[in-house]
């Protein structure tokens, strides 16, 4: 029998669960200020790995030992907090008034509140991304218990090789770390060994919301110093991942004029190379002040007057750090002269054993590729049994090195009039 009424009334009523919780949750809140555990400055991250946080109403509670019913001591410690359905995951971060603090346990399944243990962060690891050349930096625990599992065999003696576990939130960029990767802590490098996430697929089963590990223990043993390990920095391997950024041509070579009628004035063009002389590809953005305007392609078109001076600065898109500036003196511009220049893109420096390289040269007059222009070259300080230059596809050329030479291969192009001359160095493979 249907009762329209009574079904209406029953959607009103409060469930016992429901009733509890929410005379749970004005109890608390009608006693939170009665604490002095409530005192403190706490902020919470709103989302694993976006280091934002927000502040956070958290009472500060001492951490038990389960197995002997001692306090853990200040590093560990209890939060809960003010409302009660909080929701609270392996690896959020936690930062008080000096510290960061992980959560390492959560109390919320089948509780009508919801707390975490906490542990102090108490070092930070420090390394290179090897896609930017960008240092990361994140706050992480060393476990107090300094282990020696096992010897490390030299010709002469035996030396103990030093093991430490290290707690770190288990974010985009921490699983992004790799097996073998080395890290200084105080002073101290260590390689990493395992990486421990402790969820397996059972967990994001149950956690729809969670689709990666949060919480990493990861596995290191001492490792011995290296020569370009930082160990003021705390950055292992400091020289490795470093990029370059080069733009053409220099601003030694510009004294550009303000061509009437043209849609540019000139061009700039980058190379990223890393620290060994190999270019990447990596995207490079322009900006430029009050006297120029400038395009994501680098072509630009002056805005000042005769005699003032442009600047655009050309930065790797996802290493702000990596920058580089070029300076334009606007010149007086006599009747039909034209800003010209000679392009060779990318700029390569090194050229190694089995690894041929492709550029091309181009002619461009205030900006724009002039494809009637016919490049010619010559070569000095090494003879051609130790490289092949290959020109096909109009201006675009392939160089191979034969054999390598401490002695630097000199390229000259010449086009319209100019001529440009790169150094480049033959390497072997490895």
């Amino acid at each position: 029998m249907n009762f329209p009424l009574y079904n209406s009334m029953r959607k009103l009523i409060q469930k016992p669960h429901d009733r509890y919780t929410t005379d749970l949750q004005a109890l608390v809140n009608n006693r939170w200020e009665n604490s002095t555990q409530t005192s403190f400055n706490v902020w919470m991250e709103t989302e694993i790995g976006t280091g934002n946080y927000e502040q956070v109403d958290v009472s500060v509670d001492t951490a038990i030992d389960i197995g002997t019913g001692f306090k853990k001591g200040d590093d560990f410690k209890v939060f809960s907090f003010k409302n009660i359905s909080r929701e609270i995951i392996l690896g959020t971060m936690f930062f008080t008034d000096t510290d960061y603090w992980i959560c390492v346990n959560t109390n919320g399944f089948a509780s009508p509140t919801n707390s975490c243990e906490v542990r102090r962060c108490n070092n930070t690891l420090a390394w290179i991304d090897p896609s930017t050349g960008v240092v990361k930096h994140e706050p992480c625990i060393i476990d107090y218990e300094l282990s020696s599992p096992r010897p490390r065999h030299d010709k002469d003696i035996d030396v103990a090789d030093g093991h430490i576990f290290v707690i770190v939130q288990g974010s985009e960029i921490t699983r992004a770390i790799e097996k073998n990767q080395r890290f200084i802590l105080s002073g101290q490098p260590y390689k990493l060994s395992a990486i421990q996430s402790l969820l397996d697929t059972r967990y994001f089963a149950t956690n729809p919301n969670i689709e990666n590990s949060t919480l990493l223990y990861l596995d290191m043993y001492l490792d011995m110093i290296q020569p370009d390990d930082d160990l003021v920095s705390n950055v292992a391997n400091a020289d490795n991942y470093q990029y370059r950024l080069n733009i053409q041509p220099p601003y030694s070579e510009i004294a550009n004029r303000i061509v009437p009628n043209a849609q540019f004035d000139g061009i700039l063009v980058p190379t990223v190379t890393t620290s060994g002389g190999d270019v990447t590809e990596k995207s490079v953005v322009f900006s430029g002040d009050e006297h120029v305007d400038v395009q994501a392609d680098g072509k630009y078109k002056l805005t000042g007057n005769v005699g003032d001076v442009a600047h655009i600065t050309a930065t790797v898109g996802d290493n702000p750090n990596i920058s580089e500036t070029t300076t334009i003196r606007i010149a007086p511009n006599p009747d039909g002269e034209n800003n010209d220049a000679l392009i060779v893109n990318p700029l390569y420096t090194i050229v190694r054993q089995q690894q041929p390289v492709w550029f091309s040269v181009e002619f461009y007059r205030n900006g724009e590729k002039q494809t009637d222009k016919e490049i010619t070259w010559t070569y000095s300080g090494l003879d051609e049994s130790y490289f092949a230059l290959t020109q096909s596809y109009g201006n675009n050329f392939m160089l191979a090195a034969k054999k390598f030479s401490t002695t630097p291969l000199q390229l000259t192009f010449s086009a319209g009039g100019l001529s440009k001359t790169i150094t480049i160095q033959l390497q072997p493979l490895f």
